[in-house]
């Protein structure tokens, strides 16, 4: 079961030398990733894909419990 990368949806990943500019930034002159505000749609495609990322997780947890569970009861046999 491959992991979706689901923080790419709503935003671009900065580059290594956008990341570093945004350290040195003291006076917060950069915009928000993609260069707009937030709306209210956008922040709906965030909040989902924070919770389809959540649920992902805990699908892969409880998959690889149930495996762990598996090979001990086979083990005991």
């Amino acid at each position: 079961m491959n992991p979706v990368d689901y923080s790419g949806l709503a935003y671009d990943t900065p580059s290594i030398w956008e990341g570093f500019a945004r350290v040195l930034d003291i006076g917060a002159t950069f915009s928000d990733p993609d260069g707009v505000d937030p709306d209210p749609e956008s922040d709906m495609i965030a909040l989902a894909t924070d919770w389809y990322a959540v649920g992902a997780d805990l699908r892969r947890s409880i998959a690889h419990y149930q495996a762990r569970i598996d090979c001990t009861n086979t083990d005991d046999e």
